[in-house]
């Protein structure tokens, strides 16, 4: 498969980059982290986590495996646009403050964060079971 991602993201990067030790400097947003697992505190790009391998790919589907890693990156392009919006409305001075000035859609920003509760391994666990049922006959009835 030609242009196959590799390591594929978890958190949406424009999300992350928002938390960036210098501001958002999209990908290239540096972030601290713990990592629990190995005792090990650092910093690192926005691009470089949270990560898996292949997290999304459904090999079933030969050429199309990675039909919902190409999905999720145009769902990351509209949230970053929200994002931004949001983020460009925000205005520190309380004199200042206009609530009719906000001009994100509060619908479709909801919608996109709950979209990331698909992209947890609990979520990808509980629908690939249901795969293998319906792959199986519906064992249980």
């Amino acid at each position: 498969m030609s242009n196959e991602v590799v390591y594929q993201h978890i958190v949406p990067v424009c999300y992350l980059a928002n938390f960036g030790i210098d501001g958002n400097k999209k990908r290239d947003s540096m972030l601290y982290f713990y990592n629990v697992q190995e005792n090990k505190c650092g910093s690192s790009k926005a691009e470089k986590f949270p990560v898996i391998k292949h997290f999304y790919d459904i090999e079933e589907l030969g050429e199309q495996k990675q039909i919902i890693e190409k999905m999720f990156s145009q769902i990351e392009g509209e949230l970053a646009t929200l994002l931004e919006g949001l983020l460009n409305s925000i205005v520190i001075d309380p004199n200042q403050r206009n609530s009719a000035a906000v001009q994100v859609d509060k619908g479709q920003l909801s919608a996109q964060f709950a979209m990331l509760i698909t992209r947890t391994q609990v979520f990808r666990d509980y629908y690939k079971d249901i795969y293998l049922q319906i792959k199986d006959g519906f064992p249980y009835y």
